[in-house]
């Protein structure tokens, strides 16, 4: 569901100057017919765009968040402290953090790494819970290693760490 809704919003309201309210229709006059660029909404839209890029490995997501990014980049200074929402989706952007937990659903052992996973200290970090049984194609793409289980990976810039086995 996340990923049709990411399609519709980047075919549709997104251009080179970032992300609009609404789709244009043909009968709109006065202020409808003006495309409204909200600071919040393009640093939310990009935030959403980053998190789907980072789950699902999926460059498009990466380059729909860059673009919306680059659109509101010349804008963002008259905010003023209000466009800390958007500082901070171009610093997950630049510096993005993912956090994968392998293991098998509804096991002690799994859950307890798994809270531990999504009480890490970085707001902005994605966090995903793989199952051996249910995500083995994915498991096998991203090349984790997972001779233990439950194993948890921390990654930064398409790099992980070495795997973790115990919060």
């Amino acid at each position: 569901a996340a990923e049709k809704l990411a399609v519709f919003i980047a075919r549709n309201l997104v251009d080179k100057y970032g992300l609009h309210d609404r789709v244009a229709q043909a009968d709109d006059i006065g202020e409808l017919g003006r495309k409204q660029r909200p600071l919040d909404d393009n640093a939310t839209a990009a935030s959403a765009f980053t998190r789907l890029a980072i789950l699902t490995d999926n460059e498009k997501y990466r380059k729909t968040a860059e673009t919306i990014l680059l659109g509101m980049s010349s804008a963002f200074e008259v905010y003023g402290v209000t466009a800390a929402s958007y500082g901070l989706v171009v610093a997950h952007f630049l510096y993005p953090v993912k956090i994968v937990v392998i293991g098998k659903q509804g096991e002690q052992k799994s859950k307890v790494l798994w809270q531990a996973a999504l009480a890490h200290i970085n707001p902005c970090a994605c966090v995903c819970f793989l199952d051996t049984e249910q995500d083995k194609k994915r498991i096998a793409e991203a090349k984790y290693t997972t001779t233990t289980l439950p194993v948890a990976f921390v990654c930064a810039e398409k790099r992980c760490r070495e795997p973790v086995l115990r919060p």
